[in-house]
């Protein structure tokens, strides 16, 4: 029975679509979803973004059919428009996560300027923790100068160090531990 049934082809189902647009464009989703998707999941790791996308695409697919040209092969027009979708959103997300990354760095000072004001009240107090920091290892006071005073992140230090950024992390801890006790005059 369903031999009997022949193919559409995606210009006659275009052609279809301003006249009954819900059952001729889902064909053209259905036909194409799974490309579009693979083309996404090249460069998008979420299944769920990846999810998103391929709906967005269809939906300026959907928007835009006016425009295509039925001449030409519609796989490689979704495809097209799924490589400049995935090209958005993999800008959207370095934009944002450069942000979310200033805005930790800023929070981080901020909490180290108020930090500094609570600890340091009085002169005393910050005299004592330069000459702590003057009486620690070479390679730990290079440590502290680099990631706290001039601000460079834990994992650019480890690559010039050839360390890990949580080897890194260990080791501020600890000379955090040893300067704590010095401040409050335990020998360390």
């Amino acid at each position: 029975m369903l031999d009997s049934i022949e193919p559409i082809h995606d210009p006659e189902v275009i052609h279809e679509t301003p006249q009954a647009p819900p059952i001729a464009f889902g064909e053209i989703v259905r036909r194409h979803q799974a490309d579009v998707r693979m083309v996404l999941s090249k460069w998008i790791q979420c299944p769920a973004a990846v999810d998103d996308i391929a709906q967005d695409v269809f939906v300026a697919a959907y928007k835009n059919l006016d425009r295509f040209d039925t001449q030409r092969s519609l796989k490689s027009w979704l495809i097209g428009i799924a490589k400049n979708k995935a090209r958005l959103h993999l800008r959207s997300e370095a934009r944002r996560r450069n942000h979310e990354s200033s805005l930790h760095r800023q929070i981080q000072f901020w909490k180290a300027e108020e930090l500094e004001g609570e600890l340091f009240a009085d002169e005393n107090e910050q005299r004592k923790l330069t000459a702590c920091l003057e009486r620690l290892a070479p390679e730990s006071k290079r440590l502290v100068e680099t990631h706290y005073f001039d601000g460079r992140p834990l994992e650019s230090i480890a690559r010039e160090s050839n360390r890990t950024g949580g080897s890194l992390r260990m080791m501020l801890m600890r000379i955090r531990k040893v300067l704590a006790k010095c401040i409050r005059g335990q020998n360390p």
